[in-house]
This record gives C-alpha cells, sequence and structure tokens, in this order.
C-alpha cells in the first residue's frame, strides 16, 4: 500500500497548468511531497514493526515470556505518521510549494513565445532538510535492527 501510495505521486508531478487552473497545479505540487512521504511512512512503518517483532521475541534472550500486541505495532505506525504528517502540516501551511509559469523567449513583439512551468517554494530546504532527516534516521535504525536480528535461525526465517 506505501509504495501505490509513494508511486502516485508521479501522477501529480506531471500536472500543470496547461489543463488545469494555476491552483490545481499549486496543489498537485504540494501533493506530490504528501503522498511521496506518507508512502514512505507506511512502506517503512511496517517494515520497521516486523523487524523490532522480530529483535523482540527472537533476539531478546534474558526475558522469559514476550508479548507483543497489535497496540505495539500500531504506535511505530502511529508514531511514523504523526511526525510525518505534523512536519507537512506545518511546512505547507507556512511556505508550501506555488506553480509557478515565466517566460523564457519572446517574440519580435515582446510577447512571450516559450514559458517554463515549476513548483517552487520560498526555502525548499526547511521541508526537504527535517523530512530527509527523520527518513535517514528510521532507515539507519531499522538496520540496527537487522544487524541486531543477524543470527536468527534460518528455520524462522520466512520463504
Amino acid at each position: 500500500l506505501g509504495c501505490v501510495i509513494s508511486t502516485s505521486s508521479i501522477v501529480f508531478a506531471g500536472m500543470d497548468d496547461g489543463r488545469n487552473s494555476t491552483s490545481t497545479a499549486s496543489f498537485a505540487c504540494n501533493a506530490t511531497l504528501w503522498l511521496y512521504c506518507i508512502g514512505f511512512c507506511v512502506t517503512y512503518t511496517g517494515l520497521l514493526g516486523k523487524i523490532w517483532t522480530v529483535k523482540k521475541l527472537l533476539v531478546m534472550k534474558n526475558v522469559k515470556k514476550v508479548i507483543v500486541s497489535t497496540a505495539d505495532i500500531l504506535k511505530i505506525f502511529i508514531s511514523g505518521m504523526s511526525v510525518e504528517s505534523m512536519m507537512l502540516t506545518l511546512w505547507t501551511s507556512i511556505d508550501g510549494f506555488e506553480y509557478k509559469r515565466v517566460c523564457i523567449a519572446h517574440d519580435t513583439y515582446g510577447r512571450c513565445s516559450e514559458s517554463r512551468g515549476y513548483c517552487s517554494a520560498g526555502n525548499v530546504w526547511s521541508i526537504v532538510g527535517p523530512v530527509a532527516a527523520v527518513h535517514v534516521t528510521a532507515m539507519i535504525y531499522a538496520l540496527v535492527l537487522c544487524y541486531q536480528c543477524r543470527n536468527v535461525p534460518d528455520v524462522l526465517a520466512e520463504t
């Protein structure tokens, strides 16, 4: 599901003001980022929940009884979605993307003969930086969990 959500951002990335209004194109600019980030979060929190469960059940040897409930896994999902949604909501409300079209060539009468449209933001790094930091941190945490679970017997591995 997360990969489908993330990949669907391509549809919005291809929208411009040729067949749509400028406000619709601006919405598409923001939707591209939202869909990618939410899709990543759905995918990654699912994987994190799974490897966290493996570590909890199979690697922790000093505990006699381990119980992992659905609520434990949902906490990982809800935490990830909350952080991702808060970052995106805050950025979209403060800055956000806006679709702009600029003239890049004029004819002999001074009329625009060629233009270029693009998504623009006041400071795009104000969202790319925090999102990249959260995503990389999640990947490093998952990598550490995978390393900790590297000695799980092959008999217990899924095929």
